[in-house]
C-alpha cells in the first residue's frame, strides 16, 4: 500500500473534479472492511471452533457448522447440549482490529438500544488459542435473505421501517472526526472527506476488473464521470454515523417476521446515510426481490431531490460492486457465483440509477 498519505493516515489529495475525472485513486483500497480481509490459505475450521465453543460453555458440542455468509471472519453455529446455540467468530491476524472495533460498537449500540448480539465473551490475544475470537449468543432467526420471499408484505414494510429507525437513532451518535469506517470514535478511518469513501468503493470495482470480468473499464469510466459531476453534493456531505452493512445479511429476522437483531458489527461508517440503503438496493435486485422493505426504508428516510440523486449514485455503486464480486473467492472455499439472471438484474440497475444521477 502507498504511504503517499499524511502520517495520520487521513488521506487529503485533491478530488475526482480536482483531478479530472479519468484519474486513478492508485493507493485507495475501499473500505477498512475490505481492506483488513484478504483472500487467505490457511482457515480455522469446525474443530477448532468447537474445542472454542466447549471451553466457554463447559459442556458437550453436539455439532458445530460454519454459516454460509461473511466474507471475512469465520462464523460458526456450535449447538451446546441442553443450552441456545453459540456463535463463534474467528479472525486471522491480519483482522484481530476488526473484532476489537466489534467489541467497542457492541457496547456502544446496546447502550443506545441497538438490538445488536451480545458478545458473551472475547479473547483478543490469544490466551488460550492461536486466533482471536468473540463468543455471542445466537439471535433467534435467520438473514433477512433467507426468510424475505415468505415474509407479508405488511412485515417486509414494517421491517423496513425498523431500519430506518435503527439508522436514525445511530445518526444522532456524535459526528465523526473523518469519513469511512471506524473501528470506534478514538481510531477513526483513514479519509478526510466523503469524496475519498466513494472513490475508494470506485477503485475498488477497477481493482478487480480482469479480462472476463464481467464488470468492465468503460463502467468504471461512467462511474468516474457522474462521481465527478456530484462531487460539489460530496462536499456538503456530514460525517454522521451509520451501520454499512445492513443489508440482506447481516439483519436477523425471527419467525415471527419482526426484527431480531443485528450480527457482525464490526465497524461504525461515517458519511451519507443513504449508503446503506443503496446497497441493500442493490442485493434486493441482485435476487429479485419486491423492494416493499427498501421502498418503507427510503420513504422513513424523507430524501430530498439532491439526495435522491446521490442515492441513485450509490446504488448503481453498489451494482457495479457486486458484479464486481463474480468470481472471487474472498474467505470461501468456492468462488462467488451470482448467476446470469443476477448479473442481468444488476447490469439493468446500474444502468437505470445512472440515468438518474444525470
Amino acid at each position: 500500500m502507498s504511504t503517499e498519505h499524511p502520517p495520520d493516515g487521513i488521506d487529503d489529495r485533491p478530488s475526482l473534479r480536482e483531478r479530472g475525472a479519468s484519474s486513478g485513486v492508485s493507493d485507495l483500497v475501499g473500505s477498512l472492511r475490505r481492506e483488513m480481509c484478504p483472500t487467505i490459505a490457511e482457515e480455522p475450521g469446525n474443530e477448532l471452533a468447537q474445542e472454542i465453543a466447549a471451553s466457554f460453555a463447559h459442556r458437550d458440542i453436539a455439532s458445530v457448522r460454519r454459516f454460509s455468509t461473511g466474507l471475512c471472519h469465520y462464523v460458526f453455529e456450535a449447538a451446546v447440549q441442553g443450552e441456545r446455540p453459540l456463535v463463534v467468530r474467528i479472525a486471522k491476524p491480519e483482522n484481530e482490529r476488526l473484532l476489537a472495533g466489534a467489541v467497542y460498537w457492541e457496547k456502544r449500540l446496546r447502550t443506545a438500544g441497538i438490538p445488536v448480539a451480545r458478545i458473551l465473551h472475547a479473547d483478543l490475544k490469544k490466551e488460550q488459542f492461536p486466533f482471536a475470537y468473540l463468543i455471542l449468543e445466537r439471535l433467534d432467526g435467520n438473514d433477512l435473505e433467507d426468510v424475505y420471499p415468505r415474509m407479508s408484505s405488511k412485515s417486509q414494510y414494517r421491517l423496513g421501517q425498523q431500519m430506518a429507525a435503527i439508522q436514525s437513532t445511530i445518526a444522532a451518535f456524535p459526528e465523526g472526526a473523518t469519513f469511512g469506517d471506524a473501528l470506534s470514535y478514538d481510531e477513526p478511518s483513514r479519509y478526510a472527506s466523503w469524496q475519498r469513501v466513494v472513490e475508494a468503493n470506485i477503485e475498488t470495482c477497477r481493482g478487480r476488473i480482469q479480462g472476463d470480468s464481467v464488470l468492465q473499464v468503460a463502467d468504471v469510466a461512467l462511474l468516474e464521470s457522474a462521481a465527478s459531476s456530484l462531487d460539489q453534493e460530496f462536499s456538503k456531505v456530514e460525517a454522521r454515523p451509520f451501520l454499512d452493512d445492513t443489508t440482506t445479511k447481516n439483519v436477523i429476522v425471527a419467525p415471527s417476521g419482526d426484527l431480531s437483531g443485528i450480527v457482525d458489527v464490526d465497524t461504525v461508517c461515517f458519511g451519507d446515510r443513504l449508503f446503506p440503503l443503496a446497497l441493500t438496493r442493490a442485493a434486493f435486485a441482485k435476487l429479485g426481490f419486491d423492494p416493499v422493505y427498501t421502498d418503507a426504508w427510503a420513504a422513513m428516510s424523507h430524501p430530498d431531490d439532491k439526495e435522491s440523486r446521490r442515492l441513485s449514485f450509490y446504488t448503481a455503486l453498489f451494482a457495479a460492486i457486486l458484479l464486481s464480486e463474480e468470481g472471487l473467492r474472498f474467505n470461501r472455499t468456492s468462488a462467488v457465483d451470482i448467476g446470469r439472471t443476477g448479473i442481468e438484474r444488476l447490469k439493468e440497475l446500474f444502468a437505470a440509477q445512472l440515468k438518474l444521477t444525470v
